[in-house]
């Protein structure tokens, strides 16, 4: 049986069922640091019959915690609650954290999550490691220009360097690191898998709605470009009447600074603010909805996305948001607009309502192409791969056992 080592921020309650009953309880009760990736990577090794060693961080804890299962150990140490001072130090304590709790884990093989804090001290353990890349720091920076993604940038500049196996969750994604290592990396295009759920609500669904409720699974964040979509809906729901729009995600509730400036604007009528939800709650909304609209300037590769269309819930995306196009199959499973343009997204959301033919089509297509793509064993066997070459190149050199 193989056993990984899986570094990466993680819920450890959404893996309490693979715990023994006393840490499960201990699991559920546990902040950790979202990570809805690198948990649902984890919970779908586990539920294949693979051991698991999950090494992850959480607020709010004082001391290193180990908890349980019959195929699953998740290793938590603690994460500061301030940024700043996680920054000045490049992530110092998290990462003597993580280094502490790799000398407790088992397996021949490290998988480390985003290049920054968790993948720096798995490059220094002796074992195999794959450094999967969630984002460019690079383009981070360009977006956010300040003193916490400046010392990220150089942490991810230290795994640049250092890495001998990476992989990305998209084809521009991996692009970006090959240029911003100027070629010394060449990542390995393995996508963010979709949650099991998502795929089933397609058949829930028996086909694709005939309402007219469009949502965004999002936040509150400039490049999230929320404000051109409640501009376009509101010039859309002037045209039908009766469209409701739900946002869903951190900063976007009904009394968050968008909510009241939409309010100001007259941009909120059929608006929904239901700021943030867990990652089920947010699953179900998204299933009772006709359409997604999802206007961010720059994605990775987005979940939200990939998830809807599992569902069959058919998306409008953005021509130029990084790998958008490309989890859209360039434009064979969703709508490719300008989101910059509110007169775009507006018309994109009309002309498909207008058209049940196309929205049956791109519902379909987007959910044949999650299968087909995203789906949990698909992912795996692409990480399987990667996983095998990496144990036949002779790079494993040790393998570490629980005193």
């Amino acid at each position: 049986m193989t056993h990984t080592v899986v570094l990466g921020p993680s819920n450890p309650a959404s893996l309490a069922r693979h715990l023994h009953p006393s840490d499960a309880v201990k699991a559920l009760s546990t902040r950790g640091l979202g990570g809805t990736p690198v948990t649902m990577l984890v919970d779908a090794m586990v539920s294949c019959g693979q051991k698991v060693d999950l090494i992850t961080l959480s607020f709010g804890e004082t001391e290193d915690i180990i908890l349980e299962g019959d195929l699953l150990r998740i290793l938590i140490g603690p994460y500061r609650s301030q940024a700043r001072n996680r920054a000045i130090d490049l992530f110092a304590a998290e990462r003597q954290a993580l280094s502490r709790l790799l000398n407790q884990s088992a397996g021949d093989l490290l998988h480390a999550h985003w290049t920054y804090e968790f993948a720096w001290p798995a490059m220094s353990d002796g074992r195999a490691v794959l450094v999967t890349a969630h984002d460019s720091p690079f383009t981070v920076l360009r977006h956010h220009r300040d003193a916490y993604r400046a010392a990220r940038l150089l942490m991810a500049a230290r795994v640049g360097v250092g890495a001998r196996a990476m992989t990305a969750v998209s084809p521009y994604l991996s692009a970006r690191w090959t240029r911003g290592t100027l070629g010394l990396q060449h990542p390995v295009v393995v996508p963010n898998l979709v949650a099991p759920k998502a795929l089933e609500y397609f058949s829930r669904r028996q086909g694709r709605l005939r309402g007219e409720v469009v949502v965004s699974v999002t936040n509150a964040s400039p490049l999230k470009n929320v404000g051109v979509l409640l501009q376009a809906f509101a010039s859309f729901k002037a045209l039908r009447g009766s469209p409701i729009l739900r946002l869903i995600g951190p900063g976007l509730a009904g009394n968050s600074p968008l909510a009241q400036k939409a309010r100001a604007a007259r941009q909120d009528v059929g608006v929904e603010f239901l700021g943030e939800r867990s990652h089920d709650e947010a699953l179900a909304l998204v299933a009772e909805a006709d359409l997604m609209v999802h206007t961010s300037l720059e994605e990775s590769h987005p979940l939200a996305v990939a998830e809807a269309m599992a569902m069959g819930v058919v998306v409008v995306g953005g021509a130029r948001a990084g790998g958008v196009p490309w989890t859209l199959g360039n434009g064979a499973a969703g709508r490719i607009v300008d989101v910059t343009s509110p007169a775009q997204v507006a018309a994109a959301m009309n002309e498909l309502f207008e058209d049940d033919a196309e929205m049956d089509g791109l519902s379909l297509s987007g959910h044949a192409q999650a299968t087909e793509r995203f789906s949990g064993p698909n992912v795996l066997r692409a990480y399987d791969g990667v996983y095998s070459q990496l144990r036949d190149s002779g790079i494993v050199r040790k393998q570490k056992r629980v005193n």
